[in-house]
């Protein structure tokens, strides 16, 4: 469904605009007008409109004005002109607003509809990238941890292919690597199998998440084991390995009080380069 806005000084041609087409027939079912661009802004804030047609040429504010203002106002608006002027400056500006489509009046239906259905399709466009990009970066923390887990323990991994995870995942942004192992041992006369490893690793995320300059994924290798992958922006290894050190110890301390279970860590140099992973898992080994 598609809401749509008319702005135009001549309201005999708002209603042309409205009656040239089935708007229903193209599931755009709600439609509101304004007679100038300032009208049209405020209009545009409270409906939300996904498509516009204006006029360029109005009084108080054009359209190419009110395009700009809303636009600022982070409206996801699609745009169509309409102008009596064949004019370039006027061209340009809607080329360099991203406008859909420029219609000379006396306006000629079909170029109209063919305009709108070109909106529409973008619109669709648009949200289908959306919706994909969400999904990605809603699943980003499990491709990062499934590639991780690969590049740890498989011997199939070719330069090619590493370089190319770690540019989709985000691993390029970082300049230092650590790899911590952590194995868990309950105190007293706790039961191995009653450790949480899924609580524990939710913690160790949340808690991670707010450390600064420090990112880290998590990987349960085994019940009692997790590996921590830590990762920071800072070329300067001893100031990363520092903070890291720091983490790490307020995490352990935390796990062992709230959950009574004895935390040991191994930790491996600090590298950086990916292609390390592996050996830095190995400097890890407790």
């Amino acid at each position: 469904m598609y809401k749509l806005l008319i702005v135009d000084d001549n309201t005999t041609q708002i209603q042309s605009v409205i009656h040239f087409i089935d708007w229903k027939s193209l599931l755009v079912t709600e439609i509101k007008t304004a007679t100038n661009g300032r009208d049209g802004v405020s209009v545009a804030q409270e409906f939300r409109p996904d498509i516009i047609i204006t006029d360029v040429a109005m009084p108080l504010m054009n359209g190419i004005e009110m395009t700009a203002t809303i636009k600022n106002l982070g409206l996801k608006s699609r745009f169509i002109y309409m102008s009596c002027y064949e004019d370039f400056d006027y061209v340009k500006q809607a080329i360099d607003h991203e406008v859909t489509g420029y219609i000379l009046k006396p306006i000629d239906p079909t170029e109209l509809l063919q305009a709108v259905r070109k909106v529409i399709e973008e619109i669709n466009q648009n949200q289908k990238h959306e919706n994909m990009d969400k999904l990605l970066q809603e699943s980003l923390p499990i491709f990062r941890e499934n590639f991780l887990y690969r590049l740890l323990y498989s011997r199939n991994f070719n330069l090619e292919e590493i370089r190319q995870n770690s540019q989709n995942l985000g691993y390029e942004a970082y300049r230092s690597f650590l790899v911590g192992k952590l194995q868990l041992s309950p105190q007293g006369l706790v039961p191995s199998e009653l450790i949480d490893t899924y609580q524990i690793l939710n913690v160790i995320k949340e808690r991670m998440l707010k450390a600064p300059g420090i990112d880290c994924d998590v990987i349960i290798e085994s019940r009692n084991n997790l590996i921590l992958y830590l990762m920071g922006n800072q070329e300067d290894t001893e100031l990363f390995l520092t903070a890291a050190l720091a983490e790490l110890k307020a995490l352990s301390l935390y796990i062992q009080e709230t959950f009574h279970t004895t935390v040991c860590i191994g930790l491996s140099n600090v590298h950086q380069l990916l292609i390390e992973t592996p050996s830095m898992l190995m400097q890890a080994s407790l």
